[in-house]
Formats: C-alpha cells, sequence, structure tokens
C-alpha cells in the first residue's frame, strides 16, 4: 500500500511541476553577451543552424516593431494530471542594438546540454554574418 501511495504522489508531483515561458522571461538572465550581427539575421540563422544538428527544435518569436527575436527550448508537459500546454526548458533573447549588433541574453530553468550547441550556432552564424567594410579606394589600388 505504501509503495502505491509514494508513486501516486511522485505522480502528482511530476505533473505539477510546470516552467512558465512568461515567468522565465520575467526572471533575470543567466548570462548576456554582445554578438557581432544584425539581431533578425543572427536568431533566424541560429535556430537554423541548432535544427540542423538536434533533434529537438527551437521555437522562435519574432517582434520586429521593438527590435527582439526569441529562440525558445519548449517540451510538450507529460505526467499524471498534467494541464495541457508546454514548459520551457531555455530561451535566447536577441536584442537589437545597432545595425552591427546584438545583445544575447540567456535564461533557463535549470541546467541542460542543449544549450551548448545553441550558443556554438550563435557564435557560427556571428562570424558568417559578419559586416566587412569595403575596401578602401587607395587598397583596392595598391596604394598605402
Amino acid at each position: 500500500m505504501m509503495r502505491v501511495v509514494l508513486l501516486l504522489l511522485l505522480a502528482v508531483l511530476t505533473g505539477c511541476a510546470h516552467h512558465d515561458l512568461d515567468a522565465l522571461r520575467a526572471s533575470k538572465p543567466d548570462l548576456m553577451q554582445e554578438v557581432v550581427g544584425p539581431y533578425d539575421g543572427l536568431s533566424k540563422c541560429a535556430k537554423e543552424r541548432f535544427d540542423q544538428d538536434r533533434s529537438d527544435n527551437l521555437t522562435l518569436s519574432e517582434n520586429p516593431n521593438k527590435g527582439i527575436n526569441r529562440l525558445a527550448m519548449l517540451r510538450n508537459r507529460s505526467g499524471f494530471l498534467s494541464k495541457r500546454g508546454q514548459d520551457a526548458l531555455f530561451e535566447f533573447t536577441f536584442v537589437r542594438q545597432s545595425a552591427k549588433s546584438t545583445l544575447v541574453e540567456f535564461r533557463s530553468v535549470s541546467s541542460t546540454n542543449q544549450t551548448d550547441p545553441a550558443w556554438r550556432a550563435i557564435a557560427e552564424c556571428s562570424a558568417s554574418l559578419r559586416i566587412e567594410p569595403p575596401p578602401s579606394p587607395s587598397a583596392a589600388l595598391g596604394n598605402s
């Protein structure tokens, strides 16, 4: 009998542990980093690269009026007595700083091994999106 009660209690507790995306967004960032590249291209490139290499996909939400894009890892809720919906594991917020730079804010519910590939995708995209200044006319002619 005691075993049944413990199993029922465990099922109820696992169904009640929700990680709301709004609460995650309202929390203080775990990490903030300025990255070279326009926020829109950077977030879309990072999503594409992450999704190519992983079975889990990131959800992209865009708010061009505010200059913010968000990439979130969401999972469908499961468990006994669990309400339908999704839990947020982590989120990257891309905030436009200028045409050439983006502030990336990272928030997470707990430690996860999913974030390293996402940071790697962001770094690769930043490198590929760097805006190179055009060569000066004197450099193009070989004059110094």
